[in-house]
């Protein structure tokens, strides 16, 4: 009887904290949230463009690595189309200037290529794209050999520490800024595009980054079936973005 008893606290306790984390991801503010937020000590209305993050399942064997390479997202995100959506819609200033002179001048590129024993190769600039999975090992010249990953993630954060395994998301949770932020998940079940716009949350770190507050986002489903490595469905999404966005409002 005790052992069953404590069996019910353990999970009673464990859907509370469940029901906690969820509820405090967004508070879904209004264009007057923002409003009163700009007039508070530290805050704003102006938000910047700081992180571009693709996260892929490879547990199935039906998502690849190539739909990590800049090609089939960030080459072509429509990001001025995507700024005058969130600007309109939640009446705030988005900065996107620092990704469109980086994306123009090759910084954000992601390929996909191979070495001389045939195994995959993630190469890109380390200085603005970090490449996190669970076996992936940093080489030279900008390659990350990504033999024996299961999922995998590319990012282009403000959050430049380096991350473990357990902590990879704090390359999209943590900031030092208010920011807008695109995040692609692409999984057997599941797979979306997420905007969001994120505060700054409580006191920095000793590094001065904040844990970043989702306040508003748009998620949509990608509509395309992943396997196959179909990776031109998913660049018809992020065209589409504009056009899903309106359709779903």
């Amino acid at each position: 009887m005790k052992i069953n008893k404590q069996f019910k606290i353990l999970f009673l306790s464990l859907i509370i904290a469940a029901s906690a984390g969820c509820g405090s991801t967004s508070a879904k503010w209004t264009k007057d949230d923002f409003s009163s937020y700009a007039q508070t000590k530290g805050g704003s209305k102006k938000f910047a463009f700081k992180c571009f993050a693709t996260e892929i399942n490879l547990k199935m064997g039906i998502i690849c690595e190539e739909f990590l390479e800049s090609k089939n997202s960030i080459d072509f995100f429509p990001a001025q189309e995507i700024k005058e959506y969130m600007q309109k819609k939640y009446g705030v200033v988005i900065d996107t200037s620092e990704f469109e002179d980086l994306r123009k001048n090759g910084k954000l590129k992601v390929e996909i290529l191979k070495n001389t024993e045939g195994d995959k190769e993630i190469f890109t600039n380390k200085d603005y794209i970090a490449i996190d999975g669970m076996s992936v090992n940093t080489g030279l010249m900008g390659r990350y050999a990504i033999a024996g990953s299961s999922w995998l993630a590319a990012n282009w954060s403000e959050y430049k520490e380096k991350v473990g395994s357990m902590d990879f998301r704090n390359k999209v949770e943590m900031g030092k800024s208010d920011q807008m932020q695109i995040f692609i998940v692409l999984a057997p079940i599941g797979s979306y595009i997420g905007i969001y716009l994120r505060v700054k949350d409580g006191e920095p770190d000793k590094n001065g980054y904040y844990k970043l507050k989702i306040v508003a986002e748009e998620e949509l489903k990608i509509n395309f079936k992943p396997g196959n490595c179909n990776t031109a469905g998913l660049a018809e999404n992020i065209k589409q973005l504009p056009v899903l966005l309106n359709a779903a409002k």
